[in-house]
């Protein structure tokens, strides 16, 4: 079935969120059925992007993800997205770290710009849960757990007073980008989902990169250069999956208007072609999936439009809930 995956679609206070003018996704909520599954956002990942990283070393090994940190009165916002790391900035902060750290023995590479290896001597003796799961505001920051979870703390603080004042955030705060100013050391990884991957994946996903699917494609402008790319790579459509993460960040900063803004697009781009492929029966099915408490799929048929008797509904920033 095509699966349109949306993580982030829940906003978690949607009466902070602007008038939202979403027809074709209205559409798909008055004729499709919601079935609740609620998933932690590296948990849904795993399952729907099924990157591959458990086996990536045969040494013990952890992972660093670079992140802006912003400590408020009441909260700390941890960004990990949308930071725009250039390659050259990562190999440099992790040759320094390399260096910053070889009294430990731990050798940071780049996996990408934004995911960092770390080899160590040993297996970790802490435990610190996936990126994913602790992006965004807190009122306390995660902790990590384990014999050794001093370690991590003061790993984490020392690297944080080396990232201060590193020429690297000094160019960036020159360019008006946000600084690296701190990094997230973890090692907790979802269980690989068992079920086969789609044949065809979609994304901008850092993510991605790492995914078992066959076949990985850039996230398509809209429905209809996403049903080329099938055809091109001989995939029904059917039988593929886009997976947008862009409405992530706007949740880890806590950007309702830039929420609206993509789910705005979307609408024209992917909801309501989506919803006439299926009025025309060019699909037989589709299903939105989405993560977090109030997660879970929308499933439409090609048959729901003739229930014409269907209260109509508009989305209020939840897939679970909306109004009449």
């Amino acid at each position: 079935m095509f699966t349109l995956c949306l993580p982030g679609l829940h906003w978690p206070h949607p009466a902070e969120l602007p008038a939202l003018h979403t027809p074709g996704l209205n559409q798909l909520l008055r004729f499709g059925r919601f079935q609740a599954a609620p998933s932690e956002p590296a948990d849904f990942c795993f399952q729907h992007l099924s990157p591959q990283l458990h086996h990536l070393f045969a040494e013990p090994y952890a992972f660093a993800s670079p992140l802006h940190q912003q400590i408020g009165l009441h909260s700390t916002q941890l960004q990990s997205s949308g930071l725009h790391i250039l390659p050259e900035e990562a190999e440099v902060l992790c040759h320094g770290l390399n260096a910053f750290c070889h009294e430990d023995s731990w050798q940071f590479a780049p996996l990408s710009p934004e995911l960092w290896s770390i080899r160590l001597p040993r297996p970790a003796q802490w435990q610190a849960p996936y990126i994913l799961n602790i992006a965004g505001h807190h009122a306390d920051i995660p902790q990590a757990l384990g014999s050794r979870k001093s370690q991590w703390l003061q790993r984490q603080t020392e690297i944080q007073m080396w990232l201060h004042n590193h020429p690297v955030n000094t160019r960036r705060s020159a360019e008006g980008k946000p600084p690296i100013n701190a990094l997230w050391l973890w090692d907790e990884l979802p269980t690989e989902s068992p079920a086969a991957p789609p044949a065809l994946i979609g994304s901008h996903s850092p993510w991605a990169a790492y995914s078992r699917s066959p076949q990985v494609r850039p996230a398509p402008a809209n429905l209809a250069a996403w049903q080329a790319t099938a055809a091109e790579c001989r995939v029904p459509l059917e039988h593929s999956t886009l997976y947008l993460h862009e409405l992530r960040q706007a949740a880890e900063l806590g950007r309702p208007d830039d929420y609206a803004r993509t789910l705005q697009q979307w609408d024209e781009q992917f909801f309501a072609p989506l919803w006439q492929a299926l009025q025309r029966k060019q699909l037989p099915a589709a299903r939105l999936l989405t993560d977090g408490e109030h997660g879970g799929s929308l499933e439409i048929s090609a048959r729901s439009g003739w229930a014409f008797w269907k209260p109509k509904h508009r989305f209020a920033g939840r897939l679970d809930i909306s109004t009449k």
